[in-house]
């Protein structure tokens, strides 16, 4: 009698299946003596097809945990599944009791199929989400350090990953910017050190990194126990020497996975797009707390600047006085000679007035002609000094087509002089108008010099 067409076609199916599926089909006797053992799946265990024939099931299967519960509810007669991972493979597992025609249970039968992909799919899918928010989270992060331990936080939940380096062109090599990870000394003294650029930019092959293992690690790293460094330049800076993020394994392992790769160039450009974003955060920052024409802070970051000083404890900072200054002589260069004359004016001055500031002083322009100068840990003669500096840098400006310029100046201390930020600004402004009412006295209202 000749086989049915149809079965045979079934038959030649199940064997395609099972020379190229993801799968291992098993059956046992009830003696659980396993007599088929066949499929694909079978090789990424090592293990080759009919190997497991004659042996024991529950010996063989052992070591997949609790694996052997359920090949004992299947001899019960139940159909029962799990997952399970072996030799780093994931496996969706199914028994059931194997019949005979008949209804009588002679064994049991079962089909693993390696889900590995699909498992590391999902996975990735759900590092590549954290790391989505991690970028949404990352205003409340104030420090890029802060920013790289919640990357490597993530990515290492889902690769061997020891610590990772930021590093960034300056001065003609690589240096270190920030890292994160139990960084071992002698590899944060390399960090420490820089690295030539051209050393560097030899591994950056590809946009989407160098993935480097064991022998084609740099001799001076393996000397310091990495085993594996993944070489990744950041998109949206200058191409010709990127800012590179390095990530670095200090224990034996495979190979670069491609999943792998996905998620550390997921993890770049999440920092690529923070560190933009940060960017421009602080350029608006800047620019809120910048005079546009002088490039001096503007009144807004005086006033922040005054109540910091004034809120920390004397004994860190000593008295602090207030210098409040004004040009003499704007707004006649702006009726004679024009506004970008006096616009060149207030620059000129800013500069002057820069000059002759100590270390730690800062100085701003409140709006118009007037400027004010915080001198931390003031000394007595501190303000009339710089008032003497300022008035004989002032005298090169004469020299520039600004012969009638002059500066009136006042100021006070805090809180020898004054107990409360307003009060301070207060009398530092009386005390200029003062000097200015003083010297119009003297000059006349036209600002021209009386004799005698």
């Amino acid at each position: 009698m000749s086989p049915d067409p149809a079965d045979v076609a079934d038959v030649a199916s199940l064997s395609l299946v099972l020379q190229h599926a993801p799968v291992i089909l098993f059956a046992t006797d009830l003696d659980g003596r396993i007599t088929l053992s066949t499929g694909q799946g079978l090789h990424a265990l090592g293990i080759r097809p009919h190997e497991m024939v004659g042996q024991n099931i529950r010996s063989r299967t052992a070591p997949w945990g609790d694996v052997g519960s359920l090949i004992d509810r299947a001899f019960d007669g139940g159909v029962v599944s799990g997952t399970y991972m072996r030799a780093d493979r994931h496996y969706q597992l199914v028994i059931q009791p194997l019949l005979r025609p008949d209804g009588q249970q002679i064994g049991i039968t079962g089909v693993a199929i390696d889900i590995t992909p699909q498992v590391q799919a999902t996975r990735q899918a759900e590092a590549l989400l954290r790391l989505s928010e991690m970028l949404d989270e990352a205003h409340s992060r104030p420090t890029l350090r802060e920013t790289l331990s919640a990357a490597l936080k993530t990515l290492a939940d889902f690769m061997p990953l020891d610590f990772l380096i930021l590093w960034a062109p300056q001065d003609g090599e690589y240096r270190a910017t920030a890292w994160y990870g139990p960084l071992p000394e002698a590899v944060s003294a390399y960090a420490r050190q820089g690295v030539a650029t051209a050393s560097a930019l030899r591994w950056t092959r590809t946009a989407g990194g160098t993935y480097l293992t064991d022998e084609e690690v740099p001799p001076a790293l393996r000397a310091l126990g990495v085993t594996g460094i993944a070489v990744l330049p950041l998109p949206g800076g200058v191409a010709d020497t990127p800012t590179l993020l390095c990530a670095y394994r200090l224990q034996e392992g495979p190979p670069w996975t491609l999943q792998e790769q996905t998620l550390l160039q997921a993890a770049v450009r999440s920092i690529a797009v923070l560190q933009a974003r940060r960017q421009h955060l602080h350029d608006l920052e800047e620019a809120a707390l910048t005079d546009p024409l002088t490039r001096l802070p503007n009144r807004r970051a005086f006033d922040q600047d005054l109540a910091d000083a004034l809120s920390r404890p004397e004994r860190q900072q000593g008295p602090l006085g207030l210098l409040i200054t004004d040009i003499d002589g704007l707004k006649a260069v702006n009726d004679t000679q024009g506004h970008e004359r006096g616009d060149e004016l207030l620059r000129t001055f800013a500069a002057a007035l820069r000059a002759v500031l100590r270390e730690g002083d800062r100085c701003y322009r409140l709006g118009g002609d007037e400027f004010a100068v915080l001198l931390p840990a003031v000394g007595e003669d501190s303000i009339p000094t710089l008032l003497t500096r300022l008035e004989r840098t002032l005298e090169l400006l004469r020299y520039e087509g600004f012969p009638d310029v002059r500066a009136s100046g006042g100021g006070a201390v805090f809180p020898d002089e004054a107990s409360t930020g307003s009060a301070l600004l207060h009398l530092a402004d009386q005390r200029m108008y003062h000097v200015k009412a003083t010297r119009q006295e003297r000059t006349g209202r036209t600002g021209t010099r009386k004799p005698g």
